[in-house]
């Protein structure tokens, strides 16, 4: 079921170098994906300031909180079967195009309504940026380096949204909330020049657009598969795409479930909130090194099996957290100090993000390249449904029956996703076989860019 990719060659012996203009291509997309996340956190980090200003409650603005994941769900599917139509590269460009320019709009409202629409309609753009860039880098890189590509895609989202709390602590006290907007309105499209310049298009895509064109005599049954969502359920396909699906809801419900409890089950212990800050931003922390090291891993090993290894090693975690992580400042001591307390915390950081990276990568590196984007484009989505139905279940779960079944749901999740996973099957990512053809240059020419 999974056609051979077309890529730039990698030679199977030898290390693996990257030319300038390979070298641009992940710079220029590892920018737009981190300024992707400052965007998507704009609101988070400037609520406070607006509703000073405006004389307002903050929960007044829970709407427009909620409209920006929302439509970044949306634009994450829609993203998807549009850049399996019309090219990976247009749909990242036009993207971002429209996230900077509702971005800016934003300025313009005057009204909670007036922000929810606009977080709303920019969401679109935020959340069709990855799944084409996932895809592209994947069509693109080098075979033993596509892993890694995708791991720093992965890991530029979470350096936006650290990005954007240091850089409203810089902004909103000396020029304003506003000043947010215009940066973040702006830079994005200085970013995209630059891309339009920068990012090739993808070699898959290209070949078969050219055999859509040059094909008017093929058989039905030598044609590229249509980018659309039945496709992801024909035949052999049904299997991996239930099951991926099935993986990034109960993987995201799961890790929803670890960053709501994690503060408010350490300050119910008896926590101070710095305490559980900085859990919070330890497990964070530990998430970029598993980011890293995954995709090293995957450089040179089933990109599936490494997901199941990740996700094993999280149902581990949560078992040593139930066991062994003290749960009031006056165990601490008892049980080793906070350097095993802070220990186990980053471990379970390490496994549960090490997982969430290799599940993208296995996803991208899947499905059928004329479906790729709008395969990974749905799963997205599916993981963004499990993280709202986990926000909203968590607290429930955890008032009604407890730290116990709280735990029992959030293992239960973990394990559904390993079962995901091995049933899943797919193509490994770093393993698709590579040309031993001459290496091109991903100098994109003017033809590419159309």
């Amino acid at each position: 079921m999974h056609a051979p990719d077309i890529v730039h060659a990698d030679h199977a012996e030898g290390p693996v170098r990257l030319d300038g203009s390979q070298i641009l291509f992940l710079i220029v997309i590892v920018l737009l994906l981190t300024v992707d996340g400052v965007d998507m956190q704009i609101l988070s980090v400037t609520v406070s300031a607006i509703s000073e200003q405006w004389g307002l409650p903050l929960s007044a603005f829970g709407m427009a909180m909620a409209a920006g994941h929302l439509g970044a769900a949306i634009g994450a599917t829609a993203g998807g079967m549009l850049a399996d139509r019309i090219g990976r590269r247009t749909t990242i460009l036009l993207g971002v195009l429209w996230f900077s320019l509702f971005t800016l709009a934003t300025l313009m409202a005057r009204t909670t309504g007036e922000i929810a629409f606009a977080r709303l309609v920019a969401g679109l753009g935020l959340g069709g940026c990855l799944p084409p860039a996932l895809a592209l880098v994947s069509e693109t890189l080098p075979a033993r380096l596509r892993a890694v590509g995708v791991s720093l895609c992965i890991l530029a989202n979470p350096l936006g949204i650290a990005a954007a709390g240091g850089c409203a602590a810089l902004a909103i006290p000396r020029f304003g909330w506003e000043s947010m907007y215009i940066l973040f309105g702006f830079i994005p499209l200085l970013i995209a020049v630059i891309g339009y310049f920068g990012l090739p298009e993808s070699p898959a895509f290209l070949a078969r657009a050219a055999e859509r064109q040059g094909g008017g005599g093929a058989s039905a049954s030598s044609q590229p598969a249509k980018a659309t969502p039945r496709a992801l359920f024909k035949g052999e396909h049904r299997r991996l795409t239930i099951s991926i699906f099935i993986a990034f809801f109960s993987a995201y419900l799961a890790l929803t479930l670890v960053l709501n409890w994690m503060p408010s089950l350490l300050k119910s212990g008896g926590f101070s909130v710095e305490i559980a800050s900085s859990a919070l931003s330890t497990f964070s922390l530990a998430g970029i090194a598993a980011t890293l090291h995954a995709g090293l891993l995957m450089s040179a090993h089933d990109t599936r099996r490494v997901a199941m290894g990740f996700t094993a090693g999280a149902i581990l975690m949560v078992m040593t957290i139930v066991v062994a992580l003290p749960t009031s400042p006056a165990s601490v001591e008892a049980s080793g100090g906070y350097i095993f307390f802070y220990g186990i915390i980053a471990a379970a950081g390490f496994m549960f993000n090490g997982a969430m990276t290799s599940l993208y990568a296995h996803a991208a590196g899947s499905f059928d390249p004329a479906v790729r984007a709008t395969g990974v484009g749905f799963s997205a989505t599916c993981g963004r449904v499990g993280a709202i139905v986990g926000a909203f279940i968590g607290a429930r779960v955890f008032e009604m029956f407890g730290t116990s079944t709280f735990f029992i749901l959030m293992m239960g999740m973990i394990a559904l996703t390993f079962i995901a996973l091995f049933l899943s099957g797919g193509a490994a990512l770093a393993r698709t076989p590579a040309s031993k053809a001459r290496p091109e240059r991903m100098t994109p020419s003017i033809q590419d860019r159309r």
